[in-house]
């Protein structure tokens, strides 16, 4: 009876360094070198300069630019919690239902994008009542024709990490349901 326990633990032990080793070996080839995800090492994102218009000319004769930034996962997760409506309906409709509100998603992402004009400058007074609107998205609607508030939009996405087309596949496949 001895012989057995002796022989047990025995096996026992030499399975557990055959898996210690084995572990050792392949964690050790595996494991991520994580100096490479640290926040010095990692290429920032930079802000874009952008042209929203042909219509809209400095001085000069060259086309304005406003400047742009990439937006944060977390501002896009407040963005997306903000214009995301979650209705509880019936249990024989499956529950709940979430509607979002795309074009308000991808306007306040552009907003928020906005490095030149601020969000401050399309605040301004003067500036609004030389358009004849009240508010900051109201303005940039006026000054902008639809092709090139999309356009915005689509580079706002392109800037931050989208791809836009994806993005518009996925607002019609919501809106279709």
């Amino acid at each position: 009876m001895l012989r057995m326990i002796v022989a047990a633990l025995c096996y026992l032990m030499c399975g557990a360094v055959t898996l210690f080793i084995f572990r050792l070996y392949f964690l050790e080839v595996r494991k991520m070198n994580l100096d490479r995800l640290m926040k010095q090492n990692v290429e920032q994102c930079e802000n874009v300069q952008y042209a929203p218009s042909k219509r809209m000319k400095e001085e000069d004769g060259s086309l304005v630019k406003w400047t742009l930034r990439p937006l944060t996962t977390k501002e896009y997760d407040n963005i997306m919690e903000k214009h995301t409506q979650r209705n509880i309906a019936s249990k024989r409709k499956g529950g709940t239902s979430v509607q979002v509100d795309m074009v308000a998603v991808l306007d306040d992402m552009v907003l928020t994008s906005l490095v030149e004009p601020s969000l401050a400058d399309l605040e301004n007074k003067n500036l609004q009542d030389s358009w004849g609107v009240f508010e900051p998205l109201d303005l940039l609607k006026a000054m902008l024709t639809a092709g090139e508030m999309t356009d915005l939009r689509e580079e706002v996405q392109s800037i931050s990490g989208f791809d836009a087309e994806a993005t518009a596949d996925l607002a019609d496949e919501i809106k279709k349901k």
